[in-house]
């Protein structure tokens, strides 16, 4: 009987960016428009990039993906998605008061939106996530296991992947200039309404979800 072969390969990094508490700032943040004029702070618990090829020997249209982590204490926590395509991010590495505009490019999400992947066609790009409720006790670790399904139904889901900490410049696209991010609300995850503030921890290596953020993107 002919070996079967499995219907995808996807490999993690080399960059990640976690948060070890759910309602931590990292490295980076998403800002949208919540009203005329007001914009909104997203914290990033999740930031990966990743790599995914189609191993079948037929196209296949990716129908949704979803992401676990494993905490410190080696359990296996679920990820919740974000919807990033209308957020603007920025690295907060020096403090909110001196936010620099960048391009986490490209975003997964973007390019398998209405794509057919063709036969060992692979896609590059990040991927965000937002830890659950109730789910930050005991920390995280930068270890994921990712999962796929098409719109055949064809599902996978990896065994453990790690990621590097490290940076490829092709990956991040930083632009000109500073913006003082001191005061704008922040959405934390779950909540109806923005809170003013929320803690700004070192970064350490991981991506997060919280939901359809509609709005238009700061420019």
């Amino acid at each position: 009987m002919a070996k079967e072969t499995q219907p995808f390969f996807i490999t993690a990094g080399p960059a990640a960016f976690i948060t070890q508490k759910r309602n931590d700032l990292g490295m980076f943040v998403g800002t949208y428009e919540k009203t005329q004029g007001q914009y909104v702070m997203v914290p990033l618990n999740v930031c990966l990039y990743v790599s995914l090829i189609n191993l079948q020997l037929v196209q296949s249209m990716i129908d949704g993906y979803s992401g676990e982590i494993r905490t410190k204490a080696g359990m296996w926590i679920k990820l919740e998605r974000i919807e990033t395509r209308n957020l603007q991010f920025y690295s907060i590495g020096n403090g909110l008061e001196r936010a620099i505009a960048v391009d986490l490019t490209p975003r997964i999400d973007n390019l398998l939106s209405f794509r057919w992947l063709q036969p060992k066609e692979n896609v590059n790009g990040w991927i965000f996530f937002e830890y659950p409720q109730g789910s930050d006790a005991d920390g995280f670790e930068p270890i994921f296991r990712i999962g796929v399904r098409d719109a055949a139904g064809v599902q996978f889901t990896t065994g453990e992947l790690t990621a590097q900490e490290s940076i490829q410049s092709s990956m991040i696209d930083v632009k000109p200039g500073t913006r003082n991010l001191n005061g704008v609300p922040i959405q934390l995850p779950g909540e109806p309404q923005p809170a003013t503030t929320a803690p700004h921890t070192a970064p350490a290596a991981g991506t997060a979800s919280f939901g359809n953020l509609k709005e238009r993107a700061i420019g």
